[in-house]
């Protein structure tokens, strides 16, 4: 027979109960999901608490099928149900009210130890001997019962009377509809490693929600479409987690992306995040366990994409954590390929020769093609017409478009900022665009050309104020001195050469005409420095270092090679058991845009050496 997904890696290392607990992991993960609808996600979560020995606390409005999963967790395991030892346990749920009182949880007082002046507590059947438990609304807890709770969830102890009574608790699943508020209840959110936001369904996915409803066998009932036997063990997910302790190593690269990770959390997020010591090290653990019940004996970066249900303390906060990992997991480094991007910028630019380009620049207007020459020129300038657009604003801008012959590339726009009185702009912001027009530029176009289409241009850059000197469209102050224009940088290449540059006036003085000159345009062309030889060295030692750069993430995000095992980004994706379908199309979009940039950056790499040489 074919191996079941997560034994192929491992080889013949697996006994037979591991073999058959490995393979029992999709049929319990299909039976959590039967009958759900978007509910996938969370019980993969659900599923690898289990599996690791960990809480998991679900936030969600009411009816949102938390309890239901609950309880379908509970089935998976073999026997649960049924108080007894072995093999067989106890699945344990109770609401939680700001009254509920010790016994509600951990069992009445024995009326025969009292007798006896001893204080003990009846637990069987009540929580202390449970292997599966359900606690709804888990933040309504009073202190009557929060020490008690705490122990029980962190130690898996539970104080009865002199006595230290050992638990056999598994997994604690836990639902709320609001977030701890006291610093108390805080201690207790920490005992839950997983944190899930349970969602309505979607309207896109309601379709799936009305079919449920539909006609059904005499006899089937919707609601339990989840039921059947248990067909997970509690020893052998004791035997595969002591497996996956001893043979899952963690490479630097993962220590590397986790570090960065927990530094980015405590120093750029609002309200800083603080990872405890404890957090840390449960979370390697459960790194090592979803490597291993993969097929691997190496934790790979894409696994640190389940951390975004363990890292944050507000829901808000796991966009942060997807966000860093998004940039990082890729990189399969703390250096994203954003930063890399950015060195490769500082490179780009001292290695750019510029010109002054402003005499060759093709300029076309909103109100018409420009007659009066390039815009650089003492007398060359541009007036918006007041009867095509009316007043300029973000939504309804006058715009100047720019480029450059096909010979030169677009490098700086700058603008010497003059008073023409109610016809000064005062607000501007620039977009780019990226693609060839067909629009023909210059002197006796014709009016009606076709601009390039919206879709063309990119997303416009921050608005800007410019700066105005009184009295200086005239070339004279009142003392009859010649006023310091100031010269305002509007647009600076740094990534991609643009075949046109938008400069869109969304301000102006008091008219609804635009009078802009003083426009000055650069060219860009990579060659050897100002610097000379010295300069030229120095920029090729940092391109070496950048393509090391390039290389040593790609390796390392790519996968490693030990025994035998060399996985892609792509493959371990694909074949990853704990990440939804959803969530691995879209870091796998992620992984394939990532390529395709670092590729880019390769080839750019090349051009700046061949031009230094």
């Amino acid at each position: 027979e074919d191996a079941a997904p997560g034994q192929a890696g491992l080889g013949e290392a697996l006994d037979e109960p591991e073999r058959r607990t490995l393979a029992a992991l999709p049929k319990a993960l299909e039976q959590l999901c039967r009958g759900l609808v978007c509910r996938e996600a969370e019980a993969r979560v659900l599923l690898l608490s289990l599996v690791c020995r960990e809480h998991v606390v679900l936030l969600g409005p009411p009816g949102t099928g938390k309890s239901e999963l609950s309880r379908r967790l509970a089935g998976v395991l073999a026997g649960v149900g049924v108080a007894g030892g072995g093999d067989t346990g106890l699945f344990f749920e109770r609401l939680l009210t700001r009254f509920s009182v010790p016994e509600e949880l951990f069992g009445p007082l024995s009326l025969a130890a009292l007798e006896r002046d001893e204080y003990l507590r009846r637990t069987e059947g009540y929580l202390p001997v449970a292997h599966v438990a359900f606690l709804d609304e888990i933040f309504k807890a009073n202190s009557a019962i929060l020490n008690s709770l705490l122990t029980l969830l962190n130690e898996r102890s539970f104080d009865n009377g002199q006595e230290k009574q050992a638990s056999p608790l598994v997994t604690c699943v836990a639902a709320s509809n609001e977030l701890p508020e006291s610093g108390e209840l805080a201690a207790l959110f920490d005992r839950f490693l997983f944190r899930r936001v349970v969602k309505s369904v979607s309207d896109q996915d309601l379709p799936r929600l009305f079919a449920m409803v539909g006609p059904r066998e005499a006899g089937s009932n919707p609601d339990m479409d989840g039921g059947g036997a248990g067909c997970l063990e509690l020893s052998a997910l004791a035997a595969l987690r002591e497996a996956a302790f001893r043979s899952v190593r963690m490479p630097a690269a993962v220590e590397g992306l986790i570090t960065g990770l927990r530094r980015e959390l405590r120093e750029n997020v609002q309200p800083p995040l603080l990872v405890s010591d404890r957090r840390l090290l449960k979370a390697l653990r459960m790194l090592q366990v979803a490597a291993y019940t993969c097929g691997r004996r190496e934790v790979h970066p894409v696994d640190c994409l389940l951390l975004a249900d363990v890292f944050w303390e507000e829901p808000r906060q796991r966009d942060d954590v997807v966000r860093y990992l998004c940039e990082h997991v890729g990189a399969g480094s703390s250096i994203s390929l954003e930063q890399i991007q950015g060195l490769l910028a500082g490179v780009r630019l001292r290695a750019t020769v510029t010109s002054d380009a402003s005499e060759l620049c093709l300029v076309q207007a909103s109100s018409g093609f420009n007659e009066r020459g390039a815009l650089w020129c003492k007398d060359g300038q541009w007036e918006s017409s007041s009867g095509w657009q009316g007043y300029p604003s973000e939504s309804n801008p006058h715009w100047l478009e720019v480029r450059l012959p096909k010979s030169l590339n677009l490098h700086k726009i700058m603008l010497q900022c003059k008073d023409h009185g109610g016809f000064s702009p005062r607000r501007v912001r620039v977009r780019c665009s990226l693609q060839a027009s067909s629009v023909s530029f210059g002197a006796g176009a014709p009016a009606a050309a076709e601009a390039p289409t919206a879709a063309e241009w990119g997303e416009p850059g921050p608005v800007m104020a410019l700066p105005v000197v009184p009295g200086s469209g005239s070339g004279k102050t009142m003392k009859g001195h010649t006023p310091k224009l100031p010269v305002v940088t509007l647009w600076e290449r740094e990534g991609e050469v643009p075949e046109a540059v938008r400069i869109e006036v969304v301000e102006a003085t008091e008219r609804v005409d635009i009078r802009i000159s003083g426009l000055k345009v650069l060219a860009g062309k990579l060659g050897k420095p100002p610097g000379g030889e010295a300069q030229a060295r120095q920029l090729l030692k940092e391109l070496d270092q950048i393509e090391c750069l390039l290389k040593s993430s790609s390796s390392q995000g790519g996968g490693t090679e030990e025994g035998g095992l060399a996985d892609t980004q792509e493959t371990v994706l694909q074949g990853h058991l704990w990440l939804s379908p959803e969530e691995r199309e879209q870091f796998l979009a992620i992984c394939q845009a990532q390529s395709a940039a670092t590729d880019g950056v390769l080839e750019e790499v090349k051009r700046l050496r061949a031009a230094l040489t």
